[in-house]
């Protein structure tokens, strides 16, 4: 069974991709300038999430939906997101 990675921090999700933590609270990323980036990864959200996709990066599967979205769309994500994976395929 894949490992679920728990979201509770700002600084957690940031290090996930190997970003600089500026604010313990918010942080606004570009992922262009990640230094590591998962294949693939389980996630529970413990903080709010808002995403501006202008390219596509992967697909997103929120419980048993797999979402299908365009370049230029807002995704977001409330605590207590359950279950939902990343994958760069």
């Amino acid at each position: 069974m894949e490992e679920v990675i728990k979201l509770n921090e700002v600084d957690k999700y940031n290090k996930l991709f190997g970003l600089e933590t500026r604010h313990p609270l918010v942080s606004v990323v570009d992922l262009s300038k990640a230094t590591r980036w998962p294949e693939h990864f389980k996630v529970n959200y413990g903080v709010y999430a808002l995403y501006l996709k202008d390219t596509y990066c992967g697909n997103i599967t929120y419980g048993r939906q797999s979402y299908d979205y365009q370049d230029g769309t807002i995704v977001g994500f409330a605590p207590d997101s359950r279950n939902c994976s990343w994958s760069r395929n």
